[in-house]
């Protein structure tokens, strides 16, 4: 199997289901948007 040297947020959390990677995906792939409560 080949893997790409680069690779997709949303590959790496459907691969490894982290509320982490979630987060960290989120914020790639999205603009940050400000926390409101």
């Amino acid at each position: 199997t080949i893997k790409p040297l680069v690779k997709k947020p949303e590959d790496i959390v459907k691969r490894e289901a982290s509320p982490e990677l979630a987060k960290i995906s989120a914020l790639v792939t999205r603009p940050p948007k400000p926390k409101v409560p």
